[in-house]
């Protein structure tokens, strides 16, 4: 399966145009909206040429995320990328709030 991901990776980075197909613009939020790189993240860490792939897999993604905003958006509302996504003014003092 994360060989498959990985390959529809490379093929969105050479044709940008299948990106429609595995980005769901018109979801809320969650999994669902990419749901690509949500089926990478648990793999992230594992071992041997899985984990390779989850990897560079996800390498490609966030190589998107420069030339797509709303890619980037995703990432950083939506997954455990960006643990620290605002700022939040509460008594005067700033809190880091964590996804």
């Amino acid at each position: 399966m994360i060989l498959l991901l990985h390959q529809l990776c490379v093929c969105v980075t050479q044709d940008s145009r299948l990106l429609e197909l595995l980005y769901n613009s018109s979801s809320d939020h969650g999994p669902a909206k990419f749901l690509v790189f949500s089926l990478l993240i648990p793999y992230v860490h594992k071992e041997g040429s899985v984990g390779q792939d989850a990897r560079d897999a996800l390498l490609l993604i966030m190589a998107l995320s420069s030339r797509y905003d709303s890619i980037g958006k995703y990432i950083a509302e939506n997954s455990d990328f960006c643990p620290v996504r605002d700022l939040i003014n509460n008594s005067n003092m700033l809190t880091p709030v964590f996804l």
